[in-house]
């Protein structure tokens, strides 16, 4: 059963606005959260950025994941599909093909992955300073189930060949025709 909350904010006799929200789709992005191992910090330790939300039958995952030292271009594009398919590692968490598996209402998966770069700036002028984060996103991209589905793999299958070399692993995921977006 959906749950829906409308929840109106009201100071005296001054409405000051109102909050919806599904708890059905909270409930799903903690489970989602929970079988894809994404994060490996508690949520209260996270960067706000850091998030699984779920609109409408789209999910969405922003991960901190900070980039490998001088890069190649195949090895992040590597990387993108085996966090995309496969979860955060080789033994851990699922990715896309096992959250389709497990919630038959979400079509689309898309992961951002991001770094944060700390920025200090004085705040006073004597010495206080104030910590800031500038992120830099340097991997999107987007699968759809009906993607998935037209390859006939498991999960488990997917898990396997993202992780048996660079080579098998980029075959895989272009195989797919993935929308994404690498810098």
């Amino acid at each position: 059963m959906l749950k829906a909350y409308l929840i109106f904010f009201v100071f005296g006799a001054n409405f000051l606005g109102f909050w919806f929200f599904n708890s059905t789709a909270l409930a799903d992005a903690a489970k989602i959260e929970e079988i894809s191992k994404i994060f490996l910090v508690r949520p209260d330790l996270r960067h706000e950025e850091e998030k699984i939300e779920i609109r409408g039958n789209r999910l969405e995952i922003r991960a901190w994941y900070d980039r490998p030292p001088n890069p190649n271009p195949d090895q992040m594009e590597c990387l993108t599909y085996r966090w995309l398919l496969g979860g955060r590692g080789q033994r851990l968490g699922e990715g896309a093909p096992g959250i389709f598996q497990k919630f038959p209402e979400i079509q689309t998966v898309y992961l951002e992955l991001f770094e944060l770069d700390p920025k200090t700036r004085s705040v006073d002028g004597r010495g206080q300073l104030e910590k800031t984060f500038e992120k830099t996103v340097y991997a999107k991209a987007l699968v759809r189930r009906s993607q998935l589905q037209a390859q006939n793999r498991t999960a488990e299958d997917w898990k396997a060949v993202l992780w048996e070399g660079l080579s098998s692993c980029l075959e895989a995921g272009r195989s797919l025709s993935i929308q994404k977006e690498l810098k």
